[in-house]
């Protein structure tokens, strides 16, 4: 994940939680893993923000903006381990 991409709607950047996994590592994974072995999801954590970029100096019509997803890290994390077990799965079913 891109360390200084747009932050989540909790606010915190991929570089706060590579600067502080000292910190909040251990926390960061059993929430996670929490996540992924219950399949239950704290209220809050999968909250997004749309936010609209303009690709013009003067955007005058819907077609002249980039939307952007806010996610939090965390879910992000989730989504992540998930797309890779998938992935693994896949490609097991695929070519055996």
């Amino acid at each position: 994940m891109g360390t200084r991409k747009a932050s989540g709607s909790d606010g915190l950047t991929v570089l706060f939680y590579r600067w502080y996994w000292r910190i909040i590592g251990d926390d960061v994974v059993k929430a996670v893993l929490g996540m992924l072995e219950t399949g239950e999801i704290p209220q809050g954590i999968n909250h997004t923000l749309i936010a609209l970029i303009p690709k013009t100096k003067k955007p005058s019509r819907a077609q002249e903006f980039r939307p952007i997803s806010l996610c939090n890290a965390i879910y992000k994390l989730v989504a992540k381990v998930l797309a890779n077990r998938l992935k693994m799965v896949l490609d097991h079913v695929i070519s055996p």
